[in-house]
């Protein structure tokens, strides 16, 4: 009676078990798409969660719906009494995503029995918080009486870190007698403001200039910054210097080696003695991270590369060279060099696995989610093309609900008695010539069910017995085994 009460709850355990897993190890994936305006203030609502994933509010609570966020940020949470996505912390667009024309975060909803994993992507909408800023409010120069109409200086840039229609749109001059604004768009979107001389200057009439160089933006009401400049007319030197080829376009390998030619430069000055000879340098705007990575030889014109090259931190690189005579004052010229910068094969796919349990029991069904697999390339094109897959021969399968995601799961029967556990190694290959491959390994161990009967070692035993034995003398050896963990009692 005994064994059968034993054996009758190890069915009920197995049952429910059974149930537990068709609910726990079930699993879904989709795409949400919302978006918020920077700003926003706390609780602000992004979008009806429950509504667009076809469920009611007390099963969003029933289900313990909540937010996991892919950033090292916490800025939104679920309200449990509308079901809606809301603002947790006011996103400041500009320190996510800098000067970005599209600003996206991604956050994963999870809901649990049944695991259910949605994917839900925010854009950050821009408003205009940002007033365009020049570095230096007062920029001196100094300008040769002698110089030509139609000679130009660049001036300092104005910094908007809004984008689109709230960014940097137009410079303006003040009202003057001898100077125009010329502005320079370059292929990235922005603007150089560039000062012209439109007629000729006369020192002895006018020997200084005060002017005020405007930056506005196009948000609505735009904003606007200031600069002053202050120009002082100076004699002698008359020609300034001029590349032969004032813009250059140059390709350039990633992680090229330190002091590798990236081009040579080549300016004249029709003048004669100091006034004639030239000196090359970087644009006195040139951002920091170009300087660190290129040098200009004085002498030759000659651009090397200095530091680490990384078509992942940047492919393109705008760089404006001056060639500068020795006048008195000098007079320059200037050479605008586009960088391209190729990509190489130089990362590894990184692989990062989530187990949903390290145990499951040998008879849960085919299509159990096993492990979560994300996988991610910092190289671009093909060299970040990633392909994912397991061993030959194991009863596993991988579905992928969306790039860089996959899903592995079970795909048919398990038997614990054949095989107690399994190693399984999910290798990551990208598309590269040659490719770049990484490896990562997790152990699941199989559960035991009672689903193997007792054997006997042989179906009948025949023993012959003497009258007048002795209390508990040995008749006969019976042995029985079970391959499940529980093995066989005997009784008779």
């Amino acid at each position: 009676m005994e064994l059968k009460e034993l054996f009758q709850r190890h069915l009920d355990w197995a049952a429910v078990w059974i149930v537990f897993n068709s609910l726990c190890f079930a699993t879904h994936a989709s795409e949400l798409l919302y978006s918020t305006a920077e700003d926003s203030k706390p609780g602000t609502i992004i979008g009806h969660l429950t509504k667009d994933l076809g469920m009611d509010v007390h099963i969003m609570l029933k289900r313990e719906m909540r937010v996991i966020s892919e950033s090292n940020g916490n800025y939104f949470d679920i309200d449990l009494t509308s079901g809606a996505l809301v603002v947790k912390q006011t996103v400041d667009r500009e320190s996510m995503c800098g000067g970005s024309l599209h600003c996206h975060t991604r956050i994963q909803i999870s809901l649990q029995t049944p695991l259910e994993m949605h994917s839900v992507t925010v854009e950050i909408v821009d408003v205009n918080d940002n007033a365009p800023h020049f570095q230096s409010r007062n920029t001196s120069l100094e300008i040769s009486e002698a110089a030509a109409p139609g000679t130009i200086f660049r001036l300092e840039s104005a910094h908007d870190p809004d984008v689109g229609v709230n960014s940097l749109r137009a410079y303006f001059l003040s009202q003057n007698d001898c100077f125009m604004l010329k502005v320079d768009t370059k292929s990235d979107g922005s603007k150089i403001p560039i000062l012209v001389l439109n007629k000729p200057l006369d020192r002895e009439k006018t020997s200084e200039y005060r002017l005020i160089l405007t930056a506005v933006d196009g948000g609505s009401p735009e904003k606007s910054g200031n600069s002053a400049i202050f120009i002082n007319i100076l004699d002698v030197n008359d020609n300034a210097p001029h590349f032969h080829n004032p813009t250059k376009r140059i390709m350039l390998l990633e992680n090229s080696p330190h002091r590798a030619l990236v081009a040579t430069l080549n300016a004249s000055d029709a003048d004669h003695g100091q006034n004639g000879e030239i000196t090359y340098t970087f644009d006195k705007y040139t951002p920091d991270n170009v300087l660190k990575l290129f040098s200009v030889d004085s002498m030759t014109g000659e651009i090397r590369v200095t530091g680490l090259v990384d078509h992942e931190l940047a492919n393109i690189y705008d760089v404006t060279v001056l060639a500068r005579d020795k006048g008195i004052p000098p007079m320059e010229g200037s050479c605008n060099i586009k960088i391209e910068i190729i990509d190489v094969n130089d990362n590894t796919p990184a692989i990062s696995i989530n187990v949903v349990s390290p145990v499951i029991s040998e008879n849960v069904s085919s299509g159990t989610v096993i492990a979560l697999i994300k996988v991610k390339d910092e190289d671009t094109g093909e060299n970040g093309d990633v392909s994912v897959h397991i061993p030959y021969g194991l009863p596993f399968k991988m579905s992928s609900p969306y790039k860089g995601l996959f899903t592995l799961m079970t795909d048919g029967l398990l038997d614990r008695e054949a095989v107690a556990e399994y190693t399984i190694t999910v290798t990551a290959t990208d598309s590269g010539s040659p490719p770049r491959s990484s490896q990562e390994s997790f152990v699941l161990r199989l559960s035991d069910v009672n689903d193997n009967p007792p054997v006997f070692s042989q179906p009948s035993y025949s023993v012959d017995i003497a009258e007048n034995n002795a209390p508990n003398a040995l008749l006969l050896s019976v042995s029985a085994s079970d391959p499940d963990l529980a093995g066989a009692t005997l009784c008779l």
